[in-house]
């Protein structure tokens, strides 16, 4: 079995393999780090004390009432946000392909294949712009399967894990997204001068979705696991609301965005969602946008690439590269649409067209 492929399951190491895998990383880590961003930035000028990035889990932007699912699991997000985009698609079906690609720079070598500049991501470029940086997670800060999202994770200035090891493993027991929150809160109970970037990592809707409630099932669609995964993302939109409610707590402006990793496809004649980069529906998520600044709600419908995200995120925080690309040069309601869109499968890094791929339409 390709461990790569499945990463819902979870591997046993022996104590000596986790100690050695623990000091591997770390070097890694170390290594990293002493690279910083190479992007030249042109001009800092953020319009809010506060950003936060909440990337959230395998969510199908489908399963949210925020984009018209039937029953009503995303209530604040529909009501509440400044922005809801129906239209980005990920660059990968999974979260350790995918989150490079989404917060770090994008190199194609060519037409097939791309790879991702790690050490040009979000929070090195809001490191060299003066931003104070935090990274709160509730995955696992080390994992036999997951290893570049930690490396990102390392060029924050602060950083706090709910979990030391695996994402799924004994130590993620009743750990729940909420867990997030008191950290947060005690970040901007802190006097700074400096602008805040705080990235907000979730378990959120991860497989074995009923293992991810806090609290009991809130929807029955007569079959188990998909109650689950639609109350689970209802979790989701219950933990953006709590976000927004210790911002205004401490009366600092802010603006907030979501979008999760990558979607998922349905498996077991529609009983349960799984990893599947055959589908688009694995690749279309939430991207939501909640601003302190009092504005008419808008919906933007236009299809964009995951891969260089990093500059439309650079350019929400006011930060501006030396870069040529729609992300840079537009507003967000200005960015076009765009066209031949482009994912990674499952193997390495090569490229699919991604209206190439097979529909999986939401039964439910």
């Amino acid at each position: 079995m390709n461990n790569l492929k499945y990463p819902i399951f979870e591997f046993s190491l022996s104590f000596y393999d986790s100690a050695k895998l623990y000091f591997q990383e770390k070097q890694e880590q170390l290594k990293q780090i002493e690279q910083t961003n190479t992007i030249p930035i042109l001009s800092i000028n953020p319009q809010k004390k506060n950003y936060i990035i909440i990337i959230g889990e395998s969510v199908r932007k489908d399963y949210m009432s925020a984009y018209g699912f039937k029953l009503d699991n995303t209530p604040f997000a529909r009501t509440q946000a400044s922005i809801i985009w129906d239209g980005l698609i990920t660059p990968a079906p999974n979260t350790q392909s995918s989150i490079p690609h989404l917060i770090s720079q994008s190199i194609f070598l060519d037409d097939k294949k791309v790879n991702a500049q790690l050490n040009n991501n979000i929070v090195s470029i809001a490191n060299e712009a003066g931003f104070e940086t935090y990274w709160l997670s509730n995955q696992g800060k080390l994992g036999t399967i997951e290893i570049t999202v930690p490396r990102i994770a390392s060029y924050a200035q602060h950083s706090f894990y709910t979990k030391k090891g695996e994402y799924n493993g004994k130590s993620s027991r009743g750990k729940h997204d909420t867990l997030l929150l008191p950290e947060l809160d005690n970040i901007l109970s802190t006097e700074n001068s400096k602008p805040k970037l705080i990235v907000m990592h979730l378990i959120g809707s991860h497989s074995n979705f009923c293992k991810r409630l806090e609290f009991n099932v809130q929807f029955d669609l007569n079959n188990k696991n998909i109650s689950c995964y639609v109350s689970s993302i209802k979790e989701t939109d219950d933990l953006i609301a709590q976000t927004i409610s210790i911002l205004k707590k401490y009366n600092q402006d802010y603006s907030v965005v979501y979008f999760a990793d990558h979607g998922l496809a349905h498996a077991d004649q529609h009983n349960d969602l799984r990893h599947n980069s055959e589908y688009q529906d694995s690749y279309r998520v939430p991207f939501i946008f909640f601003d302190s600044d009092k504005t008419p709600q808008q919906k933007i419908n236009k299809q964009v690439s995951g891969f260089q995200l990093v500059y439309l995120l650079s350019n929400w925080m006011g930060i501006k590269l030396d870069v040529n690309h729609n992300y840079m040069e537009n507003e967000l309601s200005q960015i076009p649409e765009q066209q031949n869109i482009k994912v990674k499968g499952w193997d390495n890094n090569k490229l699919y067209q991604f209206d190439k791929l097979k529909k999986d339409p939401n039964p439910y």
